[in-house]
């Protein structure tokens, strides 16, 4: 998947108008297309303060759907777009505005585009959301389970008298985060469906497509390639390769991480946060592969509902 192009923007102690004429200079530079006025950037959009939409299309057909999911937020200082098309195809701009005092603040600006992804890349894509959701499901019946166990002593104690004077409390404390872990596993069901419908799809594109590169192969004239001796010490020097990273949106709005290596996962953590949870891939990639922290960046896309890739970029 080839980036088009990419930028980060902060700058801190300026006015709205500042920053937006200092983005506005740096993407003309970088030739990147940039339009947003002062005024629509302090009010948002005329019919009210507080539009977002974020949207994940299913059914039908490539024809009939506008897109993959798209993400729409146009609040006072506050704007992102973000679109991925049918090929994988990725537009995302984000500006953001935070006051520091009457007039001036921080201001934080991203935007990158990308071209299609292969139809393999993009069948990578659902099977790990498949199994970063299938993962989630499983955390959150051992939670069930455990708070079930705890909930039932919990009444037993009540019922004879045992329990202290919150016991009432924390049962329906209890209840609240069984039924809440109960209402998270249906999505994750339903998106695990919506994933695998998806990759049904792409999966039989790609076998169609797989033909055809077969046949062209069959007919090509095969030409060997010898690695020389300094092509083989380097990428036996090379430091081992990085996973994937994903991540899951929960209800309580933490963040649950999970690295995965030659399709398996072999980690998972949860974070506070989305910032939290990149940060610390970022942390761990650079430690990994020899860099500074500085030399790595960790960004969440949206891939499907509450499901996200950490895309990890090398500075």
């Amino acid at each position: 998947m080839k980036k088009l192009y990419e930028l980060e923007l902060t700058r801190r102690g300026v006015t709205p108008a500042q920053f937006l004429a200092y983005v506005r200079q740096m993407c003309k530079r970088h030739d990147i297309p940039f339009e947003m006025s002062a005024r629509d950037f302090a009010n948002g959009q005329p019919w009210g303060n507080d539009v977002y939409s974020d949207t994940h299309y299913t059914g039908g057909t490539p024809e009939t759907r506008p897109c993959f999911a798209e993400t729409c937020k146009q609040k006072p200082f506050d704007y992102q777009t973000y679109f991925k098309g049918f090929d994988g195809s990725v537009y995302n701009e984000i500006i953001e505005f935070q006051f520091d005092d009457e007039n001036t603040g921080f201001g934080y600006f991203y935007t990158v585009s990308t071209e299609g992804e292969t139809l393999e890349d993009a069948a990578a894509v659902m099977r790990s959301a498949v199994n970063v959701h299938e993962i989630a499901i499983k955390r959150n019946e051992y939670s069930i389970e455990k708070k079930g166990a705890e909930l039932a002593e919990t009444l037993r104690n009540i019922e004879h008298g045992w329990a202290g004077s919150y016991a009432g409390v924390h049962a329906e404390i209890l209840r609240h985060e069984i039924e809440a872990a109960k209402r998270e596993n249906e999505e994750h069901r339903a998106a695990i469906e919506e994933a695998r419908a998806e990759l049904a799809k792409l999966t039989g594109e790609a076998e169609q497509t797989g033909e055809a590169e077969q046949t062209e192969a069959a007919q090509a004239v095969p030409a060997d390639v010898e690695q020389t001796e300094a092509a083989q010490a380097e990428a036996q020097a090379a430091p081992a390769p990085v996973g994937g990273f994903g991540a899951i949106l929960c209800a309580n709005g933490r963040v649950d991480v999970t690295e995965t290596r030659g399709g398996i996962v072999v980690n998972w953590t949860r974070y506070n946060s989305m910032e939290e949870a990149c940060s610390w891939t970022a942390w761990k990639v650079a430690n990994e592969t020899g860099k500074g922290p500085a030399d790595v960046e960790a960004v969440p896309v949206k891939v499907a509902p509450g499901v996200y890739d950490i895309k990890v970029t090398m500075l």
